[in-house]
């Protein structure tokens, strides 16, 4: 199984940075893809600080992305 790369940090949705590439990073995760040095930060570090500022869950997120929910 192949490796893949999240978008970059700069794209934006809404005017919203980041949020993207963590929504990416969930689903490259869910499809086995995600490359392991990403997986200790999973809704953590800046992910986590994206969250914290939206006032959502992390794990509430993962299940509307895995669902298959749009990005936006």
């Amino acid at each position: 199984m192949s490796e893949q790369l999240p978008r970059s940090p700069y794209d934006a949705l809404n005017g919203l940075v980041y949020f993207p590439r963590m929504l990416d990073k969930i689903r490259i995760h869910a499809a086995g893809k995600l490359p392991p040095l990403y997986l200790p930060h999973l809704g953590d570090g800046f992910d986590g600080r994206l969250l914290r500022f939206l006032g959502v869950n992390y794990d509430d997120v993962k299940k509307l992305v895995v669902a298959g929910k749009s990005d936006a």
